[in-house]
Order: C-alpha cells, then sequence, then structure tokens
C-alpha cells in the first residue's frame, strides 16, 4: 500500500473489520459470566517507632545521629541485610528494601516504618524486621562511637595530665617567665574543656533513643480494578468494539504488504503521472469485441472516445510538418492490464472519425488486437521477413468491414521469432505512417520482453495502461523508468477500474447485454480493396 491513506485500506478490507467484530461480539455475549475475583487484595503493615534523645535538654538535631538519618539507615547498609536474614529472605536485601517505605515526623518524634505484601504475615514480618534490626543496628552503633570516643578523651586527658605537670614544674622553677606561667595557664584551660567532655560521654547524655510505640499488624488493601461487563449486552458491546478495533489493525497490515496499485490516486503518486482519462468497469461486457462502434453511446464506449479526443489534442502540439500519421504506442507494465483493449478500442474511435487509421499488433506471444477488430484471427503470412519489408503494404494489411480501419499482423508469418517479428514491424512504421492519417500500435508487456523497446523512439504518444487491483507497484515503476529513458515526447496514463456512472445519463447498453452486431466478415479483403484505406 504506497501512499494510500488508512480510510482507503479500512473500506477495502471493511469485510475483515466486520467479521473482527462479528466474532468478538460473538464471544463476548454468547458464553455465561465466568465466577472471577474482580478484585485483588492485598496487606500492609506499619511499625511506629518513638525516636528520643537521652539528654535532659537539648535537641534531637545536636545528637551524635541526625534525626533525619534515620530514613537513610533503615533502607540502606546493614539494617536491611540484618532484615532479610532474620526473616529468611533468599532475594538481595536491596530488593527486600525496596519493598519498604519509612517516613519521619521530626515534630512528634515518630519514625514509621511501613510495607505492603501479598499476606499479612509476610507484610507483619517485613515491617517488624526492619524496625526491630534498625533499632538494635543504631544502639550497637552509637555505643561503638561513645566508646571509641570515651577511649579517644581518656587518653587525651592523660597526656594532657603529663603536660600540665611538666609546666607546673617549669613555672616554679621561673616563678617571672611570663611564657611559662602562659603556657601553664593555656593547658589547665584545654585540660577542663577535655575533662568536661569525658564526663558528658561517661553521663551517656545526647545519644538518641529507639522505643517500638506500636508494633506492626496487617490491613487488607482491595483493589477493585476494572471489573467486566455483567449483561450479556454490555459483554457483547465490549466484544464488539475490540473485535473491531482488532479488525482494523489487521486491515491496515494487510494493505501495507499489498503491492498491487488499488486506486487512482496511488497509481498517479507510482507513474509520478495525472491520469488523462479511467476506463470504467462494466459488468457483463464482452472483452473480445469492441465497444466504440457506431449508436452505441454509453460510460465504457465515451470513456475511449474521450481519450481519443485526448490524443488528439496531445498530437496537434506535437504535430509532424511532414504530414506524416502520429504514432500512438500503448504499453502496459504487465500482462492483463488492458493495453490491448486500449488499443482496439481507440483503433476504432479514431475510424470511427473518418481518419484512415492503422492497428499494428506487436504482441506476437500474446496477439489479440487483430481478433478483436476483425473478429478473427487471419492465417500468418507465408513470407520471409525481407519480403514482408518489401512487399505492397496492401498485401500485408487486413482491412475490417469499418470503414479507414485496417491491420497490420505479423503474428507466425515465415515462422520466426517474436523478436524478428517485432524488429520488421518496427521498420514498417515508417511506410505506415506516410499511407495513413493514425497509427496505433498494441505492444507486449514492457515488464515480460524488451521487444517494445523496439516502437518507443517511433512514437509520438505513449499510453501507459494501469488496471487497478493488478498492476503491480514495482512492475508500474520499472516500466515508468525505462519510458522516460527512452521517450521524450508525452506520455499519458490511462486507468482501467473505475466506477460506472448511475446519474441515468446513458441509457444505450445493448452493446454490453450480448448483442451480436456482425461488424466483422471472416476474411481478408484482396489488395485492390485494401487500397481504399491504404495506399500502396
Amino acid at each position: 500500500m504506497s501512499g494510500s491513506r488508512p480510510i482507503d485500506a479500512l473500506r477495502r478490507f471493511w469485510w475483515v473489520v466486520a467479521l473482527f467484530g462479528i466474532a468478538g461480539a460473538a464471544v463476548g455475549g454468547l458464553p455465561q459470566p465466568q465466577t472471577a475475583a474482580d478484585a485483588t487484595v492485598q496487606w500492609t503493615a506499619s511499625h511506629t517507632i518513638l525516636v528520643s534523645s537521652s539528654s535532659d535538654v537539648g535537641s534531637l538535631f545536636t545528637d551524635p545521629l541526625a534525626f533525619n538519618q534515620l530514613q537513610l539507615f533503615a533502607t540502606t547498609g546493614q539494617v536491611p541485610a540484618r532484615a532479610a536474614e532474620s526473616i529468611g529472605f533468599d532475594g538481595a536485601p536491596a530488593g527486600l528494601a525496596a519493598q519498604v517505605v519509612v517516613t519521619a515526623d521530626q515534630q512528634s518524634g515518630a519514625l514509621r516504618i511501613s510495607t505492603t505484601q501479598a499476606t499479612p504475615d509476610e507484610a507483619v514480618d517485613v515491617a517488624d524486621a526492619f524496625a526491630d534490626e534498625l533499632i538494635s543496628y543504631l544502639a550497637e552503633r552509637q555505643d561503638e562511637l561513645r566508646e571509641t570516643r570515651l577511649t579517644s578523651n581518656l587518653d587525651r586527658l592523660t597526656e594532657l595530665e603529663t603536660e600540665l605537670r611538666d609546666a607546673e614544674d617549669r613555672a616554679d622553677r621561673s616563678p617571672d617567665d611570663r611564657v611559662a606561667t602562659a603556657e601553664l595557664d593555656a593547658l589547665t584551660r584545654q585540660y577542663g574543656v577535655v575533662f568536661e567532655q569525658f564526663n558528658v560521654l561517661q553521663a551517656d547524655v545526647g545519644q538518641l533513643v529507639l522505643t517500638t510505640l506500636e508494633r506492626a499488624e496487617a490491613v487488607a488493601i482491595t483493589d477493585q480494578g476494572l471489573g467486566a461487563p455483567q449483561s450479556r449486552v454490555g459483554r457483547g458491546t465490549f466484544g464488539l468494539l475490540a473485535g473491531v478495533a482488532i479488525g482494523s489493525a489487521v486491515a491496515l497490515v494487510l494493505a501495507r504488504s499489498d503491492r498491487k496499485i488499488r486506486t487512482r490516486a496511488e497509481a498517479e503518486a507510482v507513474l509520478g503521472l495525472e491520469a488523462i482519462v479511467t476506463i470504467p468497469m462494466v459488468s457483463k461486457h464482452d472483452v473480445s469485441r469492441v465497444s466504440v462502434v457506431p449508436d452505441r453511446h454509453d460510460a465504457l464506449s465515451d470513456a475511449y472516445r474521450t481519450l481519443r479526443s485526448i490524443v488528439v489534442f496531445a498530437d496537434e502540439e506535437r504535430a509532424s510538418e511532414s504530414g506524416e500519421a502520429p504514432v500512438t504506442l500503448v504499453v502496459s507494465p504487465g500482462s492483463g492490464d488492458g493495453k490491448t483493449s486500449i488499443a482496439a478500442n481507440l483503433t476504432a474511435a479514431f475510424a470511427e472519425t473518418g481518419e484512415r487509421t492503422l492497428g499494428v499488433n506487436t504482441d506476437f506471444r500474446r496477439p489479440a488486437l487483430t481478433k478483436r477488430l476483425l473478429g478473427y484471427q487471419p492465417e500468418p503470412l507465408d513470407l520471409g521477413l525481407r519480403e514482408i519489408e518489401e512487399a505492397p503494404l496492401g498485401l500485408v494489411a487486413n482491412q475490417s468491414d469499418t470503414l479507414n480501419l485496417s491491420i497490420i499482423d505479423l503474428s507466425g508469418a515465415g515462422g520466426h521469432s517474436p523478436s524478428e517479428l517485432a524488429r520488421t514491424s518496427a521498420r514498417l512504421l515508417p511506410r505506415l505512417v506516410k499511407v495513413s492519417d493514425r497509427v496505433v500500435v498494441d505492444t507486449s508487456p514492457i515488464g515480460a520482453t524488451a521487444e517494445v523497446l523496439e516502437f518507443v523512439p517511433h512514437a509520438q504518444t505513449v499510453l501507459v495502461a494501469v488496471r487497478l487491483g493488478h498492476t503491480s507497484i514495482a512492475s508500474a515503476r520499472q516500466a515508468m523508468e525505462m519510458i522516460r529513458a527512452l521517450h521524450k515526447g508525452d506520455v499519458l496514463l490511462v486507468i482501467l477500474g473505475g466506477g460506472v456512472r448511475s446519474d441515468g445519463y446513458y441509457y444505450s447498453q445493448e452493446h454490453d447485454r450480448g448483442s451480436k452486431p456482425g461488424r466483422f466478415r471472416r476474411r481478408v479483403k484482396p489488395a485492390a480493396d485494401v487500397r481504399e484505406t491504404v495506399s500502396v
């Protein structure tokens, strides 16, 4: 689907959307609702700790361990590892800590450790384990810090006592020595400060005290979620919408994977041309006969007449001063794209105007032009290629019962190959354009053979046939690349497969209903009769 809109894909694959919608409605509406829990239950538990200071005066913020660091200690380091070990948790301690939420209220001094688990026992065990381990770990840590500071202060006091005795001896020996006296005073003050710190540490003042205020208790949390519709109508509607959504997605995927040209806009985008006319699809139409016949005016025949007028206008802009007949080359990217139908009806449309018209078949692998115009396929010429090139055109051409219309078709002549016949037909073109008013050449598909390249340099106008739903994108692009490389004249895009007007304007459809007008006779006219159309 190259360049197509999503709405085009949904229109083309509407049956996929409808099928999925019906299936979704059936699946949702027919079965009885199954018994299932629409809600999920989890359990939360919180362990509350009261944080206080061992000092009668002062603030929590002056203690060795700051209050706002307790949240960090509870979820990192030793506490998660101890808690995981205490409850037998096999995973990483950090994973267990991620399930715990610690909140602190500095104003009341409360610390709450909470967790949410699948069962009440798990919730209680995790919350209590983290709280208990935090209390014991902080107590141990503060004791270690206190002992370390006591030892350090005691060692400092011992050092100061020794220095103080030495300073007293120097001052006693030299009472008038001001330096010795000042040194003694400084050491005395320093000793007093350290001694006071030692007494404070001994009194166990300023440490944080964590006390369990309330142990964890599990509380159920119910999550209702999105409940399924209880009625069949509700379930069916929900299933219908889901089916339509899935079907739309499938339709878009199918359209994206489709490599055929489906719309006129897509054909114009792929080939880089604006379509000049759309040949409609007509039901019960016999494609083995031409649609352009006298007294027939319907959507199909008039589409070919419109094409004729456009080609005439294009040729007039590039009219040759030599007076030679313009050559219209009808090509297609692949087989079955409708080029022979265009060539046959365009030839008939030109002859209808009174112009001497030659239809030239060069699709020697699947020749169909002559049978469409004559109603039968003539016997092949029993001539060599050189003889064909030199023979009078009256012996080579076949004239239909339609006035001003002749056909050149070398199919099967002399048992030669299609390539040889194509080259011979190309050599005849300079003679054909001098004895006729219009030449329409039906070629082989560009994507199948290279024989069409023999005729591109001779053409004034090239018509590219694209059948919607049949022509592939890749072959169309390849065909346009070859045409643009070899042809400098007009290249016109003709679309086959459009819709028929339904406004009642056209009234005569008898030829589409299988009438047999008997326009052709199953014989080849002699040379004398052919000269009425083709000068020799």
